[in-house]
C-alpha cells in the first residue's frame, strides 16, 4: 500500500465535522444523485458504434440504440440543468453530488476502450459541475473492468476538485468486489483520498430470469446486489486491508441489515470465515457509510442502531421514482435533535467527500 499524503489523511478523517461547520457555504448535500449528459457521446460512438444518442421527446429524453431499442424514459432534470434546479430548490437541497446513469457507461464496455470512455464520461460531468455555481460536484466514473486503466483514471482526476469520490457498480461484470485484480484501485483509491459510492446495476446477463417480473430485478435484485457487495467487501479483508477508504452504500445497505447479525453467527461458528478477517463482520460494517433511502422510518432506526446516526447521508436517487422527493421531511421525521439531523443532512457527508 502507498503511503497516503497529508490530504489524504485529512479527507479520510473517520467522524464527520462539528455540526453546523459548513453551514454558511452548504447545508444539506445529496449523496445519491443521478444525471446524464450527452455531450460526450458523439466522441465515444467514433470508436464505440454502440454507444446510444440520447434524444429529446416531447415529456422525456431516451438512449436511441443503433439497433432500434430504446432506454427511457428518463426525466428532463436527469440531462437538463434548470429542472434539476428547481427540484433541488423544492427538496431543500444545496448541493448534489452526481453519479452517471449506469446504462451509459457499465462494465459490459470493451475493456480495450472503457478507459477512454470513462474519460470522456468525466470530463462531460466536470464541465456541468463547474457550469453549476456550485450546486453540483461528481461521483466520477472508473473502468474497473480494465483495472490498470482505471488506476490511471484515478491519478488523472487528482487535480479537479469537482471529483468528489467515485461511482462503482456493486457488481463488476461476474466479478464482486473482493477480486484481487481489483486492488491496486482500492489502493489508488485511498492514497487519493476520494470515497466510493458503490450503486447496484445488474447487467442483462447477471440479472436472474425470475426476476423480470414487476420490476423485482429492481425491488428485490438491487438490494441483493448492494447486500452481496457489502459482504464482498467485508469477508473479503478489503474493508480491513484499506482501512482509511471510505465506502457508501446507497438504498440504506440494500438488505444487508437484516444479514448483519447472521454474518457475525457465521463468522464464529466457521472457521474458514475467519480465515480473511479477525473480528467480527459487524465491526466492519460499523465503518461504512449509508443514504437515508430506506422509505421507513423504523428501517433508519434499524441501521442507525448498526451504524450510528453519524454514518448515515441523505440520498434522493434523484430523479428516478425510487428515489426520496422529501429527503429534508425525512430527516426531520425521524425525531433526532437538531445536530443529529444536520449531520445527516450535510455534516457528515463533508466528512466523507473529498473536499472542494
Amino acid at each position: 500500500m502507498l503511503p497516503l499524503t497529508a490530504e489524504a489523511r485529512q479527507a479520510n478523517a473517520a467522524g464527520p465535522p462539528e455540526p453546523g461547520r459548513y453551514r454558511d457555504r452548504m447545508s444539506t448535500i445529496d449523496i445519491h444523485a443521478h444525471g446524464a449528459v450527452g455531450s460526450y457521446l458523439g466522441a465515444v460512438r467514433e470508436f464505440d458504434p454502440s454507444a446510444p444518442t440520447l434524444a429529446r421527446r416531447d415529456t422525456h429524453y431516451v438512449f436511441e440504440y443503433r439497433d432500434g431499442s430504446e432506454f427511457g424514459p428518463m426525466p428532463f432534470g436527469l440531462v437538463d440543468p434548470e429542472p434539476r434546479w428547481t427540484d433541488m430548490a423544492r427538496m431543500g437541497v444545496d448541493h448534489q453530488v452526481i453519479a452517471l446513469r449506469p446504462k451509459v457507461f457499465s462494465p459490459s464496455t470493451d475493456a480495450a476502450i472503457a478507459g477512454q470512455v470513462a474519460s470522456l464520461q468525466n470530463e462531460a460531468v466536470i464541465d456541468f459541475c463547474r457550469s453549476s455555481d456550485g450546486r453540483a460536484s461528481l461521483m466520477a466514473a472508473l473502468p474497473m473492468q480494465a483495472p490498470d486503466a482505471a488506476v490511471a483514471e484515478v491519478a488523472r482526476l487528482a487535480s479537479h476538485r469537482e471529483v468528489r469520490g467515485v461511482n462503482l457498480e456493486a457488481t463488476i461484470g461476474t466479478s464482486n468486489l473482493d477480486d484481487p485484480a481489483f486492488e491496486p484501485v482500492w489502493a489508488a483509491l485511498e492514497q487519493a483520498g476520494l470515497p466510493i459510492l458503490v450503486h447496484p446495476f445488474q447487467e442483462d446477463d447477471t440479472r436472474l430470469p425470475r426476476l423480470t417480473r414487476y420490476s423485482l430485478h429492481n425491488l428485490i435484485g438491487n438490494l441483493v446486489d448492494s447486500t452481496i457487495a457489502i459482504a464482498s467487501i467485508i469477508f473479503g479483508g478489503i474493508v480491513e486491508r484499506y482501512a482509511e477508504l471510505r465506502w457508501c452504500f446507497v438504498h440504506a445497505g440494500g438488505g444487508s441489515t437484516a444479514y448483519v447479525h447472521r454474518w457475525d453467527h457465521a463468522w464464529r461458528n466457521m472457521g474458514h470465515l475467519q480465515e480473511t478477517i479477525d473480528r467480527p463482520p459487524s465491526e466492519y460494517y460499523r465503518r461504512l457509510w449509508f443514504d437515508t433511502i430506506s422509505h421507513s422510518p423504523g428501517g433508519l432506526h434499524f441501521l442507525a442502531d448498526l451504524v450510528g446516526w453519524d454514518r448515515i447521508m441523505i440520498g434522493t436517487d434523484y430523479p428516478w421514482n425510487m428515489g426520496d422527493t422529501d429527503p429534508v421531511g425525512t430527516v426531520n421525521g425521524l425525531g433526532l435533535a437538531k445536530a443529529t439531523e444536520q449531520k445527516l443532512l450535510g455534516d457528515t457527508a463533508e466528512g466523507f467527500l473529498r473536499p472542494l
